[in-house]
């Protein structure tokens, strides 16, 4: 880091001689050869300090719960810990654990859902980092209706079809959960899979009667008055709620420990970053996710944390094995890596 700094100083000051010494015996005649020059010597140096600092795959979906990324990108915190990261947009975390398992990434935004999920299933997955946490103060997670609708309680439920994201995801396994809290018969009700973004129009066209949906769909649904929120179930289940984590394979933990900590460590100062300042979080979240700031502004947006804890792991394993979602319970304490 050291170096990077020093190299990049010592490029300007070349520079800098370079055109004085241009100007002072060539005059106005080579200015704009000089100047082309000294600019194409001085993105050579960018690139090659850039080229020496390891680069990190990292797969994420571009939804507010990924902000910490967002806010370490966009403010230099990962080339302040001496490296670069490759941002790369999946549409969901069981998809992310798969890219992640095949080398093809280096490390993984994911649910705490996925994250039990795969580890059940003897996968070495390893969460590195805290990240989105929904609770009373700050639901984003609904159980939403059509506005028309006349289904006002849980009961009213039963017979009908809702709309979740993905089969065994955190909607899908929550909404399951609060459900059964509810003493709704799950059995008669059919689940389909359906795409956040087209959840609305799968609402209005009478396909499903109910579905889950999650920020900004929430936000934008409501303010076309497409639909009505029945319940903030995940809150309702649990009342705090550590959603998301970032992870890495086990297996390359010894050959990229170093950068794995320069990840960890720059993710933690955007979380500081994040919860000091509400305006770092909505910009980055309105650049990183194409929605316009004024709608960000009235979004639920999520808090965030600097770890995971083994207790909210044992409740999402508890969770998935009661609804029948894994077959064995992982090793817990495992799952949260300390890189240390």
């Amino acid at each position: 880091m050291l170096l990077r700094k020093l190299f990049k100083s010592l490029s300007v000051i070349v520079l800098l001689a370079l055109c004085t010494t241009v100007f002072m015996f060539y005059g106005e005649k080579w200015r704009d050869q000089a100047t082309a020059f000294i600019a194409g010597i001085y993105e050579w140096s960018e690139q090659g300090v850039t080229d020496k600092l390891p680069e990190l795959r990292v797969g994420y979906i571009p939804i507010a719960d990924a902000a910490q990324l967002y806010v370490a990108q966009d403010l230099d915190l990962f080339r302040k810990q001496g490296i670069t990261v490759k941002p790369i947009a999946f549409a969901g975390g069981a998809k992310i654990i798969q890219a992640l398992s095949a080398g093809e990434l280096d490390v993984g935004f994911t649910g705490t859902v996925p994250l039990v999920q795969a580890n059940s299933r003897g996968l070495q997955i390893r969460a590195i980092t805290g990240g989105s946490v929904q609770s009373v103060k700050n639901p984003y997670q609904a159980l939403v209706v059509p506005e028309n609708s006349n289904i006002t309680t849980p009961k009213q439920l039963s017979g009908t079809t809702i709309g979740v994201n993905v089969f065994k995801s955190i909607d899908h396994s929550f909404t399951l959960a609060w459900l059964e809290k509810n003493g709704v018969e799950t059995k008669s009700i059919k689940f389909v899979e359906i795409p956040f973004p087209q959840m609305e129009a799968a609402l209005s066209s009478g396909q499903i009667q109910a579905s889950s949906m999650i920020e900004p769909f929430i936000t934008l649904a409501k303010e076309r008055h497409g639909v009505r929120v029945l319940n903030y179930y995940v809150v309702d289940v649990k009342p705090e709620f550590e959603m998301t984590t970032y992870v890495v394979t086990l297996d390359k933990v010894n050959e990229h420990h170093k950068e794995f900590k320069a990840f960890q460590l720059a993710i933690g100062e955007a979380t500081i970053l994040i919860n000091s300042d509400k305006a770092n979080l909505v910009n980055a979240i309105a650049k990183n996710t194409k929605l316009d700031e004024k709608t960000v502004s009235k979004m639920t947006i999520p808090s965030f944390g600097n770890k995971i804890t083994v207790n909210n792991i044992e409740f999402v394993s508890n969770m998935l094995l009661k609804l029948g979602f894994i077959e064995k319970t992982p090793n817990l304490k495992e799952l949260i890596l300390d890189l240390n």
